[in-house]
């Protein structure tokens, strides 16, 4: 059945039957080539499904898997996990000597490091991935490198730093043509540009994230964009406009199991409510979102979490 799907060019319903039959070098290979793809569409319990079923031994000999996997591990809030399995991947580089790859996985522990509040450990990485892509990565490799030095700057408040690394991402993704990467840094720029005070930039750069994330069908990305517009919404006091988006992230984010994304959503409902004097409802975000931040050790928000359900009780006067 593999080799019949194959030959119709249907590669992942091969890679379905030859994992079904323990063909694994062939799977492997196969899903190495797929991997990229399937994770722009965002089918990441697909993704999740096929690497539990290769062993261990094997996986470890393939950096690119478990680069993969680490991204699974940080959707799912397993940080730990995702920098240990990262480790492995950045091991596996050097002895393979893909110095394009171990740049790669920099960038991604830089994600993980960020997820548990070390942000200059996060910087860190971002820089020494952007100084490796630059003498052995790809132009993608490249704006890909700038766009997470700019989220790691952000992180610590840093925007207008960000800002010239999300900039001079988006000029290597234009030249690409890569929509997954376009509407990601859309994204971010809509970010900077919300905390930079420059609401109509960031509403524009958001609403193109939207388009290409609807285009791409990628839910776990539509999620993240729908709550940045929905909080920056909020903050102009448009709250008609504003919870109706971050109900819909919050209804995706349940139903795809995205417990970090999750967090930051029914955070940002909790405020909409709580400004609109609907009391019981924001505490019940808020300790939503707090239990959620717990669940996948996000420190930040959980920081914020008990901030946010302090100032609840302080004007409901209980």
């Amino acid at each position: 059945a593999a080799e019949h799907y194959l030959a119709k060019g249907e590669p992942r319903q091969a890679i379905h039957y030859f994992l079904q039959g323990s063909e694994l070098d062939r799977a492997t290979e196969l899903l190495e080539e797929q991997v990229e793809s399937i994770a722009h569409e965002g089918l990441w319990e697909t993704l999740e499904g096929w690497l539990q079923q290769i062993p261990a031994e094997r996986l470890a000999t393939r950096p690119k898997l478990l680069l993969y996997l680490s991204w699974v591990h940080q959707l799912r809030g397993r940080n730990d996990e995702a920098i240990q399995v990262l480790n492995r991947a950045m091991a596996a580089c050097a002895d393979q000597g893909q110095q394009g790859l171990e740049a790669q996985a920099l960038m991604r522990r830089s994600v993980s490091l960020r997820y548990k509040g070390a942000h200059q450990l996060a910087v860190r990485d971002a820089r020494r991935a952007l100084a490796l892509a630059r003498t052995h990565g790809t132009a993608l490799d490249q704006a890909d490198a700038h766009s997470h030095l700019g989220t790691a700057y952000a992180q610590q408040g840093k925007f207008l730093p960000a800002e010239k690394e999300f900039r001079a991402a988006l000029a290597g993704y234009q030249q690409l043509g890569n929509l997954f990467h376009l509407s990601d840094i859309h994204k971010r720029l809509g970010t900077v540009y919300s905390n930079l005070g420059e609401p109509a930039k960031a509403i524009t750069h958001f609403e193109l994230a939207r388009q290409g994330w609807q285009k791409l069908g990628n839910q776990q990305e539509l999620a993240v964009t729908l709550n940045n517009m929905a909080y920056l919404y909020f903050r102009q006091g448009q709250y008609d406009l504003a919870e109706p988006l971050a109900r819909e992230a919050i209804a995706l984010d349940e139903a795809l199991g995205f417990v970090r994304n999750g967090a930051y959503a029914w955070d940002t409902l909790g405020h909409i409510l709580g400004n609109q004097g609907d009391y019981a409802g924001a505490l019940e975000a808020c300790q939503k979102s707090l239990d959620l931040a717990r669940q996948c050790m996000e420190t930040h928000q959980v920081s914020l979490g008990l901030i946010n359900l302090s100032e609840v009780y302080r004007l409901s006067g209980t």
